[in-house]
């Protein structure tokens, strides 16, 4: 019994690594633009976030003749979703 259980494991551990050509999704990628600069204003959490995903493309050494110059305005809104008995907001949805 435990020689079957040891031939079923190794057979599956061969045929998940072999099977599995994992690669990673942003790192090859090629587009076919440039970001030349991002002007951020507004929430400066917001922004940071934005700019740290956008890093990526903005860094990116593409020899294309489309280049873009991105401004984005960014807020941030709270809206009440539940109250207690009270009427003391409880659940805020961040907008």
């Amino acid at each position: 019994m435990n020689n079957i259980l040891r031939k079923t494991i190794v057979f599956i551990s061969i045929f998940v690594l072999t099977s599995c050509s994992y690669k990673p999704i942003f790192v090859e990628r090629d587009y076919n633009f440039k970001i030349k600069e991002v002007l951020l204003t507004g929430d400066k959490d917001i922004n940071r976030i934005v700019n740290n995903n956008l890093k990526f493309i903005k860094n990116s050494e593409s020899k294309k003749n489309k280049n873009f110059i991105i401004e984005i305005d960014s807020s941030k809104k709270r809206e009440i979703v539940s109250k207690n008995s009270k009427g003391d907001p409880l659940k805020f949805k961040m907008i």
